[in-house]
Order: C-alpha cells, then sequence, then structure tokens
C-alpha cells in the first residue's frame, strides 16, 4: 500500500463487514461489544487486522455483525518482529474501536432494516469494547463445556 509522504504514519487502510446474522430467538436480552487483533508480516511491512463483534438479543430477535480494519505503518512507527498481536490491541483497539463500532452497528441496523418490526435499540456513541487478548483465550476454552 502507497501511504502518501504526508499522511499519519498509523493509518486505517480497509475496512469492511466479516459478517451478519440476524434470526428470531427466546434467549434473554444480550449485549456485547469485543475487539481482537491479528498481526501479519509482509514484504513492505507489518500489518494489523482489528475486527469488532457486536452481538445482541432485544425482542425475541438476535442481531450479529463483525467488522474489520486494516491497520498499516510506516517510518519509525512500524511495530518490531517482537511486538505482539495483544500488545498492538492494547495500544491500538481503542483508538480503531470507534471505526469498528460505526461499521459493525451500520451494518445491523441495515439488515434488521430490511426485516418488519425489529429494530434494535443500541448507543450511538461506542461502547468501551471488551479487549480479546490471545492470552486470555485458554481460559475461556477451560469455561468452554
Amino acid at each position: 500500500m502507497v501511504i502518501p509522504d504526508d499522511a499519519p504514519d498509523v493509518i486505517i487502510g480497509a475496512v469492511d463487514v466479516l459478517r451478519s446474522i440476524l434470526h428470531p430467538t427466546e434467549r434473554p436480552d444480550a449485549f456485547r461489544w469485543q475487539v481482537w487483533a491479528e498481526g501479519s508480516v509482509r514484504p513492505d511491512g507489518r500489518v494489523l487486522k482489528l475486527f469488532g463483534d457486536l452481538t445482541v438479543t432485544q425482542g425475541g430477535w438476535f442481531g450479529g455483525s463483525t467488522s474489520y480494519v486494516v491497520v498499516t505503518f510506516r517510518g519509525s512507527s512500524t511495530p518490531g518482529d517482537a511486538v505482539t498481536d495483544d500488545e498492538m490491541l492494547a495500544r491500538y483497539g481503542p483508538w480503531a474501536a470507534h471505526v469498528l463500532w460505526d461499521l459493525a452497528t451500520m451494518n445491523l441496523r441495515t439488515v434488521a432494516a430490511g426485516s418488519a418490526g425489529i429494530g434494535f435499540e443500541l448507543p450511538s456513541t461506542t461502547p468501551v469494547p471488551l479487549l480479546r487478548f490471545d492470552r486470555d483465550a485458554g481460559d475461556e476454552q477451560e469455561g468452554a463445556d
């Protein structure tokens, strides 16, 4: 990716929706907003993908939307190979959460609008996301029975 000389050294280079889901449910109302990271090294430098996952159950409906952004770096802002995904998530997750939230909620509202009578009440400002660190993945697996 070519970054103009006068652009910041850390930018969001791409955004997209990974998945959307909407279906009836008998589960109680619930809400979850989480962000996690997957980094990779390419010949042109380090790339970070941040994913935002929104799930909500309201009024007998379950809805979900997962969005992602690609964060690119250049110059002295480029993390070294020793920097972990968890470290990059802690630093850039809260920053990118706003774009991820806007994309996920826009997508979920659009999907719900196509079905009569479905309307999720979602915050208009970005809630603080649950940051899902790799180091916590083992704890989650132990509790899954």
